[in-house]
């Protein structure tokens, strides 16, 4: 990763932390603290997309670290499953589904990691399938997040809270921007022949 790509997605962190640690996303509807996250995700799928040094770049990353990378998701899924049964906060869709769906994708990231590095098309395959897991998991956890949102926002109260304020923040858009890099590199792989 770049130098420059480093300071900004540090300074992303900081700010989120900070935004986190003020407390303002909890005066504010749990939209806003979506919208952001929604925002962030945007951003860098128009600079993916558009810059061509940015494109270049994220398309020559390892492949077994944008894999391995899923495993945080073990933590989140964890934390969802406790704020639901132990604190009886969040939605049912939202966190046990979300919940058991993060450490699924999180725990299959880990062994499939080293395909990253596989030359033949049919382990590309299967990690490509991997990587749509995740990545329908995350969308499926995303609309369960912003329907209940919209329609019984107190239940979605925590994601404005430390420390679960930081994945609609920054983690969950890096994570949806490390499925969208992986897939197009393994889709330009595939078509490659390798």
């Amino acid at each position: 990763m770049s130098k420059p790509l480093k300071i900004i997605l540090a300074t992303w962190f900081l700010a989120a932390l900070a935004l986190g640690l003020s407390g303002i996303p909890q005066r504010y509807p749990i939209i806003f603290v979506q919208s952001i996250g929604a925002s962030t995700l945007l951003a860098q799928i128009l600079a993916f997309s558009f810059i061509k040094s940015f494109r270049a770049e994220a398309m020559n990353w390892s492949l077994r670290t944008l894999t391995l990378f899923q495993a945080w998701r073990i933590i989140p899924g964890a934390l969802f499953l406790y704020y639901y049964y132990a604190l009886g906060r969040l939605s049912t869709d939202f966190a046990v589904i979300g919940g058991i769906g993060d450490i699924l994708v999180g725990l299959v990231s880990i062994p499939a990691a080293p395909l990253g590095t596989a030359d033949r098309p049919r382990l590309l395959k299967i990690l490509l399938g991997v990587q749509l897991f995740g990545l329908v998991d995350l969308i499926f956890v995303l609309r369960a997040g912003v329907s209940a949102g919209l329609t019984t926002p107190e239940v979605m109260r925590p994601l404005t809270e430390m420390p679960l304020v930081l994945l609609p923040l920054i983690l969950v858009p890096i994570t949806l921007f490390a499925h969208f890099v992986a897939i197009a590199q393994l889709i330009q792989r595939l078509r490659a022949g390798r």
